[in-house]
């Protein structure tokens, strides 16, 4: 988990390798997760696709990382990467 949750990119585990992970391993289908075939288990509530609300605001603050400015051309309609679990 703490690969997952490590503030800055250059120390995340790499998506490609989340399916992979021991912690995942056998707990998480992906092909029904990257398919949205199954519920995540929370959902937050939103008003909208622009609700930040459930976001603490020290994030809101942040500059976007230069990597995630220009990620938009791969992104599909989702707003996932393609490639994220494959």
């Amino acid at each position: 988990m703490r690969e997952l949750l490590q503030k800055e990119i250059k120390n995340r585990i790499d998506p490609k390798d989340i399916p992979n992970h021991p912690w995942f391993k056998g707990n998480i289908d992906f092909e029904l997760l990257k398919s949205q075939k199954i519920d995540p288990p929370f959902k937050p509530s939103s008003t909208s696709k622009l609700d930040f609300s459930n976001i603490d605001k020290c994030f809101l603050r942040e500059e976007i990382a230069k990597s995630l400015k220009f990620c938009s051309d791969e992104e599909d309609d989702d707003g996932f990467y393609d490639d994220a679990f494959s």
